[in-house]
């Protein structure tokens, strides 16, 4: 219901998109792709000394940005025809519906203590995330 949503509140406003920001830097999404990018950090060392107990709260703030991006559209919308627009948002909607499945089996694990399969879940969402970005990252965004 959530995604549905979501996906509604997008697409009624598909045509009109307007951006605040002048570049992706400027915009929401791009404060908390900073933030999922510490969380994952700060996890990955967590996760190396065996803290689950830290690794689970920086696995929460992981999630908690996670859902705050999966409320904006990309930049890059802007740079594309009106009727490729909706088609691009709905994939990056179900990106990140996979990113936040992802995060559940990531906290699953870590509440299990299993490093080993956090490792695992970890090195997927890296994955998942090179290839989100290569599709949706404005070109020229750093």
């Amino acid at each position: 219901m959530k995604k549905t949503l979501a996906i509604m509140a997008l697409g009624l406003g598909i045509g009109s998109f307007s951006f605040a920001a002048d570049t992706c830097r400027d915009t929401e999404l791009y404060a908390n792709m900073e933030d999922m990018r510490s969380a994952m950090r700060n996890l990955s060392f967590e996760l190396r000394a065996s803290n689950f107990e830290s690794a689970a709260e920086h696995a929460q703030a992981l999630l908690v940005s996670s859902e705050l991006s999966a409320e904006h559209p990309p930049f890059r919308t802007q740079q594309l025809n009106e009727d490729e627009q909706q088609a691009f948002v709905e994939n990056y909607q179900q990106s990140m519906d996979r990113l936040l499945e992802l995060i559940a089996d990531l906290q699953a694990s870590i509440a299990e203590e299993d490093g080993r399969a956090a490792g695992q879940v970890m090195a997927a969402i890296d994955n998942h995330s090179r290839s989100s970005h290569r599709q949706f990252k404005a070109r020229g965004c750093n």
